[in-house]
């Protein structure tokens, strides 16, 4: 087992130095998207949630865990300009440490009108991306859990379409008497196969969103608390906007290091109390707050937060997130367990 454990993390550190050289691209970008409302509420991405929630296994897929045995997950969001995605998943175990969850996530950018290249109008059309996922996690020992989800991906931009296959590869240690967990996963790693333009000799093919983020949460043993912080998009050190205050200086270098180094981060808290009943959740994502925000007018740009109730045999859930002034998304989640209803 050890010598399985040292594999899956000199497997994940290759994977970490291929990916530091790699670019940022457009391609299969809904994936990145908050799956749920409480993925929302926690800042878009946390790799070491502490609860059982299959929604956080597409953000780290040694999340799932046995515990959500036979749990139906179905989620919708309101995104901005008029789009939306949504996702689901259902998840069972299959031996006391191993759980498989077959999930999909799916965006749907609108109608759009067609014209020519004399702008002539022709017909409208429509623009989706589709994924399927197969999710699947193993109990290594008492403190660690390693997990793989492997996805084909299809894109549809009126008549054009693209075929990519991706998968994540995670990793958790959860020290279950001080309820302190870590998490490491690297998503989206795969190839566009078949691109937009194949037709095209001198097209080529382009490379998913690749991700790579740490985290760590710690659930507080007498208080109905879990904190928790987040370093995404590592595979990419410095991804801030080219701005006028990138300045030679030392001092302005300085500075520039410490903007660079927040916009990794997501940090939030979770209220969960004993009882289990609700879920209060509000977190800050420095990305968004320092690409996004307008200067000297404020706002809550950067923030998150959601609520989740458990009404009878369901949970219901709504997140809320502020990418800007003009754009807020709505995210709501509906789950259950079938062996409620004896199934």
């Amino acid at each position: 087992m050890k010598k399985l454990l040292l594999t899956y993390i000199f497997f994940l550190s290759g994977f970490f130095c291929l990916l530091l050289q790699a670019e940022t691209t457009v391609v299969g970008s809904f994936l990145k998207y908050p799956v749920s409302a409480h993925v929302a509420a926690l800042g878009g991405n946390d790799v070491a949630f502490v609860g059982d929630d299959v929604n956080f296994a597409f953000c780290n897929p040694a999340l799932l865990t046995v515990n959500t045995n036979k749990m139906i997950n179905l989620n919708y969001s309101i995104y901005i300009a008029g789009s939306g995605y949504g996702s689901g998943s259902y998840s069972m175990k299959l031996s006391d440490i191993d759980a498989l969850a077959i999930a999909f996530q799916m965006a749907d950018y609108g109608t759009f009108d067609g014209f020519d290249e004399n702008g002539v109008a022709t017909s409208q059309f429509k623009a989706q991306n589709f994924a399927l996922s197969a999710i699947y996690s193993r109990v290594l020992n008492k403190y660690f859990t390693i997990g793989v989800a492997f996805k084909p991906i299809v894109s549809a931009y009126e008549q054009y379409s693209s075929y990519a296959l991706a998968a994540d590869l995670g990793i958790q240690y959860y020290d279950s008497e001080s309820r302190l967990k870590v998490g490491f996963a690297t998503r989206n790693i795969g190839v566009q196969f078949l691109g937009y333009d194949s037709d095209d000799e001198y097209s080529q093919n382009e490379m998913l969103p690749l991700e790579i983020s740490v985290g760590v949460s710690k659930q507080l043993n007498h208080a109905p608390f879990a904190f928790h912080c987040t370093m995404q998009n590592l595979e990419r050190w410095n991804y801030r906007y080219a701005t006028n205050s990138s300045s030679s200086s030392e001092s302005t270098d300085a500075s520039n290091f410490a903007q660079v180094l927040l916009r990794h981060f997501i940090v939030g808290v979770d209220i969960l109390p004993p009882s289990n009943k609700f879920w209060l959740s509000v977190s800050y994502n420095f990305e968004r707050g320092q690409e996004l925000i307008v200067p000297d007018v404020f706002s809550l740009t950067g923030f998150s937060g959601g609520l989740g109730l458990k009404l009878n045999k369901f949970e219901i859930a709504v997140g809320v997130a502020s990418y800007h002034q003009a754009a807020t998304t709505c995210h709501v989640s509906l789950s259950t367990n079938l062996s409620q209803f004896g199934l």
